[in-house]
């Protein structure tokens, strides 16, 4: 009888973890007063997983019932589970000469869980180069500027926000009997 049906019930469970792992070596020396360099040598790894489970159902036989098995209709279902993974290598070298003269470098390559597997990894670099002005002895006298610099760097960068399994986006799945998938 659907006059004794009652009330509607949903329910949801959400899950997040996520960690993420370094090494990282360094190494410093400054010599004679003058020349300074500084290495940095690193890995390090991402990780993180969502999961979700709702449901609605509806058709409790009475009321006071607080669990999805008492009714008789799904109204609604759906889960989720997504996971993104990173593993990165990176190096990073720099130079300078009397506190005024400095060079940079660095390179990094980088894996990400979010493209196919044989297009997975990248690799990104940088240079660079500044002068401190404000250190010469002709900039001495200006007592109106605290640290004057002049820079130029030029590197390439990567982005891999493009969401989860975007390049499953580029394949069509027909399934016999019914209606297409893309």
């Amino acid at each position: 009888n659907a006059a004794s049906v009652k009330g509607m019930l949903a329910k949801s469970n959400y899950r997040y973890f996520s960690y993420t792992f370094n090494q990282l070596l360094t190494y410093d020396r400054k010599f004679n007063d003058k020349h300074h360099i500084d290495f940095l040598a690193g890995h390090e790894y991402y990780d993180y997983e969502v999961s979700s489970l709702s449901a609605t159902k509806s058709g409790f036989p009475f009321g006071g019932i607080y669990e999805l098995a008492g009714a008789t209709t799904i109204t609604d279902a759906s889960s989720l589970k997504d996971s993104y993974t990173i593993e990165s290598y990176l190096f990073r070298a720099n130079y300078d000469y009397m506190d005024k003269y400095y060079l940079s470098a660095s390179f990094r390559t980088d894996g990400s869980s979010r493209f196919y597997r044989d297009s997975r990894w990248g690799q990104f670099w940088s240079l660079g180069a500044s002068w401190r002005v404000s250190q010469e002895n002709f900039m001495q006298s200006v007592n109106w500027i605290n640290n004057l610099t002049l820079k130029a760097s030029f590197g390439s960068q990567g982005n891999d926000n493009i969401g989860s399994f975007a390049y499953t986006n580029l394949y069509t799945l027909t399934i016999a009997g019914t209606t297409t998938i893309s």
